[in-house]
């Protein structure tokens, strides 16, 4: 499962990056530090941030999504 989502990350990463994207990803607050620990090796440079650090006001897009 973790090789899975390594996977689904980079290709999300390559693509965005490729589109000239910063990519950030969001996730639920609990998985946050559990999430950057996993990705830091493949993607130390990665912005990984909770819903619950986001300003209420914050538009946010979805360009992609890291999924099993």
């Amino acid at each position: 499962m973790v090789q899975a989502v390594i996977t689904s990350l980079t290709n999300e990463l390559s693509k965005l990056t490729n589109m000239g994207y910063q990519p950030v990803v969001l996730t639920n607050p609990g998985a946050r530090l559990y999430f950057r620990k996993l990705t830091e090796r493949v993607a130390p440079n990665l912005t990984v941030l909770s819903y619950a650090e986001l300003d209420p006001k914050a538009e946010v897009q979805a360009l992609g999504m890291v999924k099993l």
